[in-house]
C-alpha cells in the first residue's frame, strides 16, 4: 500500500493537493480524526483492495496536535509505508490568500497574523518529521497540481483524458463541456428520407455529411485547432477535457463529426467517445 498524510499550514493548498491525488487514483479522506488513522489504514488493508490512500489532516481537527505524536509513533512501528507531506507558504502569501478568499483561519479566536504565526509554531514538530516539505508560495493551483502529478504519479500512467460527446440542442446543451462546437450549419440528413431513421454511426449518413465542401473546410480547421489546443490544456494541469459536438437532434451530424474526430485523434491522446442522445 501507498499512503500519504497531507497536512500543513492552513491556506497552503491541502485541498488542491488532495484533489490532485484523487486524480491520480488515490482513495482520499479529508479531515479524518487523527486517532482514527491507524484503524482506517488497518481496515483498508484487510477489508478492501484499495492500495493507494491519501489522508488530509489539519488543525481544524481538535485533537490533531495532542494525538499526532502518539499516532505517528504507531504508524512508524506498524505501517512503514505511511509518509507525511507537509505544505507551507510564506507569511505574506498566506495573509493574501485568506484576504482574497475571505475565509476564516481555523484559529478564529486570534487576529489573522497571530493565527498564522501560532499555527506555524504549533506544527513545527510535524514539519520536522515529514518526508516531503513543499513550499506552495509561488504555485498557482494548476502548477501545484502539476507538481503532484509529476512527483507522485507512476510516469507510465497518463491521467489526462479527452472526452468527445455528441449531443442534440433540442435536448439541452452539454453543460459539462469545456469546448462546444455547433455543427447545425451543415446540411441535415434528417431531411433525406432514406437517412432519417439512420444515425451518424451509419456509413451512408457519414458520407452524406462529409460530401459537402463546407463540412470539409470546417472539419480541417477544427481538427487543426484541437491538435494545437489539447496539449496546451494538458500543460495547464487539466485532467479531463470535454469536447461537445452539437446538432439539432444529436443523431446525425454531431455523431458523424464526433466519430471522425475520435478516429483522427485517438492515436495522439487518451480519448473516449459518447453519443449522449442516441
Amino acid at each position: 500500500m501507498e499512503c500519504y498524510i497531507i497536512t500543513g499550514l492552513s491556506g497552503s493548498g491541502k485541498t488542491t493537493v488532495l484533489k490532485a491525488f484523487e486524480d491520480l487514483g488515490y482513495y482520499c479522506i479529508d479531515n479524518i480524526p487523527t486517532i482514527l488513522i491507524p484503524d482506517a489504514i488497518s481496515i483498508l488493508i484487510s477489508k478492501t483492495n484499495i492500495s493507494k490512500v491519501a489522508l488530509g489532516v489539519d488543525i481544524r481537527e481538535q485533537v490533531f496536535i495532542n494525538k499526532f505524536e502518539e499516532v505517528f509513533k504507531t504508524l512508524q512501528k506498524e505501517y512503514k509505508f505511511v509518509k507525511i507531506i507537509f505544505l507551507y507558504a510564506e507569511e505574506n502569501i498566506l495573509l493574501r490568500r485568506f484576504k482574497e478568499t475571505r475565509r476564516q483561519h481555523p484559529l478564529k479566536n486570534l487576529p489573522l497574523i497571530e493565527a498564522i504565526r501560532t499555527e506555524n509554531k504549533i506544527l513545527e514538530f510535524i514539519k520536522e518529521k515529514s518526508e516531503y516539505i513543499i513550499n506552495t508560495s509561488y504555485y498557482t493551483v494548476h502548477e501545484l497540481k502539476k507538481y503532484i502529478y509529476d512527483n507522485f504519479s507512476d510516469k507510465s500512467d497518463d491521467i489526462f483524458n479527452v472526452n468527445i460527446i455528441s449531443f442534440g440542442y433540442k435536448n439541452g446543451i452539454l453543460l459539462e463541456g469545456d469546448l462546444i462546437f455547433d455543427v447545425r450549419f451543415i446540411p441535415n440528413p434528417f431531411f433525406v428520407e432514406e437517412l432519417r431513421d439512420k444515425t451518424g454511426n451509419d456509413e451512408e449518413v457519414c458520407s452524406f455529411v462529409f460530401k459537402f465542401e463546407i463540412t470539409k473546410v470546417f472539419y480541417k480547421k477544427l481538427l487543426d485547432f484541437l491538435k494545437f489546443v489539447i496539449p496546451e490544456y494538458k500543460k495547464e494541469g487539466k485532467s479531463i477535457l470535454i469536447i461537445g459536438i452539437g446538432c439539432t437532434g444529436g443523431k446525425h451530424r454531431s455523431v458523424a463529426i464526433a466519430n471522425r474526430l475520435y478516429n483522427d485523434l485517438k492515436d495522439n491522446f487518451p480519448m473516449e467517445i459518447r453519443h449522449r442522445d442516441l
